[in-house]
């Protein structure tokens, strides 16, 4: 990651922190700056009130005069309520993938929802899970003055929300930036091709389509034509909805940080629904985009459905991830490296050179092990143990084996997503074998923007 887009950003992010200040000054200044955990939404996302909690200082909620939160260029900070006003401030923010945005309730009577059934404003990317700083279809339970919200966004693109109580004046967006490896050209001049129509990339690199005209698609979907298809294992994407039939408020309390195994963040694409269900045909505006995360090698092909016998692309993901840690290295109790440090998006796989080991970061693995806020544990083992019987889900943490190792010369693949900081261990040696993966923030490659940043 270039230096001067580390500083671009945390700028950027400075600035809504000083605006956060500010408008915190009137609102809160006299409270305590304690708060507690709620039971959370399932999601990687927290609601603290300054009632109740011990106070160890692990996350600032902007209230006690020693958060550090607005200092963290991966965390945006919202004001919801300031001065007692019915908006957010700022309004819209931009940020990058992985990131979070945290919310503060400068006045009581509010919450923050992009859930579609909250409002008819609210707006989510295609196939992204929608947030809510409640539970359920509970739309009008507001968060408590002076309490933070934090999400972290791991699927690109825009986010529209609301404050349902004052949904006519309190609006937000919110832009997840793709930090696409690759970008691809929709029509390009008027002409019905993608520029380039073929790409070679590497394994859980994002391409981004950038649509210069209107009246078109991206999809891979076997139902959408005869001309796409993508490789064993991997589901299909769509710069259109493949969830649709769905129940508006269904998912909620799921985890988006869940996308981040390699071959699972698009799982929330449902392929399969009914095609009939889905509008195959749905186009996007022009100046749009599209993302796509592709975390399984081989050979995938698309098409816009309007135009599937012209518009046909190819990509090639190959099977080279970004970093590679061996375990147990001629028989050592070690990782090698023990240190990795990426950026969001990037993919870990780690090769066995020997047996009975495995690679975890589940907390109920060892007291060793912890993921970044936002992120789901990951693990070289089944971490959906017993879903039958549970009724999905992780199933209960007794019916996970962790101490399920692999064998010599097998290989385990992990996407990161949320940025920050993870320890893991092998739940065999825990005392022995650590290791820790750093996830920066993305670099977005504005050149121009970062010039001026440094100026």
């Amino acid at each position: 990651m270039s230096d001067a887009n580390t500083r671009r950003r945390f700028l950027r992010h400075l600035g809504t922190g000083v605006t956060l200040t500010a408008a915190l000054a009137g609102e809160v200044g006299g409270t305590d700056g304690n708060r507690f955990q709620d039971e959370g939404n399932g999601d990687g996302t927290d609601v603290e009130s300054e009632a109740d909690d011990e106070g160890d200082g692990d996350e600032g909620d902007g209230l006690d005069g020693e958060d550090d939160s607005s200092d963290d260029p991966a965390v945006t900070q919202v004001v919801a309520g300031p001065d007692g006003a019915w908006r957010f401030e700022p309004e819209d923010v931009d940020i990058g993938l992985g990131e979070a945005v945290e919310w503060t309730f400068a006045s009581a009577g509010h919450n923050v929802t992009s859930l579609p059934g909250a409002s008819e404003k609210n707006r989510n990317p295609p196939n992204a899970e929608p947030f809510a700083s409640y539970e359920g279809d509970a739309h009008f339970s507001v968060v408590p003055e002076g309490s933070t919200y934090r999400h972290v966004f791991t699927t690109p693109g825009e986010y529209e929300y609301v404050c349902v109580p004052h949904e006519n004046t309190m609006v937000g967006t919110v832009q997840v930036d793709a930090c696409a490896d690759e970008t691809i050209t929709v029509d390009p001049d008027g002409d019905r091709r993608f520029e380039p129509d073929a790409l070679e990339i590497g394994l859980g690199d994002t391409v981004e389509w950038q649509f210069e005209e209107e009246g078109h698609n991206v999809t891979a979907h076997p139902d959408a034509s005869d001309n796409t298809s993508v490789p064993e294992g991997a589901e299909p994407f769509a710069s259109y909805d493949l969830s649709s039939g769905e129940d508006d408020d269904e998912g909620v309390g799921e985890d988006e940080g869940e996308g981040e195994d390699v071959g699972e963040e698009d799982g929330q694409n449902e392929a399969e629904n009914e095609g009939s269900e889905i509008d195959h045909e749905a186009t996007r505006e022009a100046d749009e985009t599209f993302a796509h995360a592709f975390e399984t090698p081989g050979a995938y092909e698309y098409v816009c459905t309007i135009h599937d016998q012209e518009m046909i692309g190819t990509v090639e993901v190959l099977d080279e991830p970004d970093a590679t840690v061996t375990v147990a290295p001629d028989g050592e109790l070690a990782f090698e490296p023990e240190s990795v440090s990426l950026e969001a998006g990037d993919v870990v796989r780690w090769t066995f050179e020997e047996e009975g080991h495995n690679v975890t970061a589940h907390p109920d693995a060892s007291d060793n092990a912890s993921v970044s806020e936002g992120a789901e544990p990951f693990a070289s083992y089944d971490l959906s143990a017993d879903e039958g019987k549970n009724g999905g889900g992780e199933g209960e943490a007794d019916d996970i084996d962790h101490e399920a190792t692999r064998e010599s010369g097998e290989t385990f693949d992990h996407r990161f997503v949320a940025v920050g900081q993870y320890e893991y261990v092998c739940a065999i040696h825990d005392e022995e074998m650590v290791g820790t993966i750093e996830v920066e923030p993305c670099s977005d490659g504005d050149d121009e923007s970062s010039e001026a940043a440094d100026d």
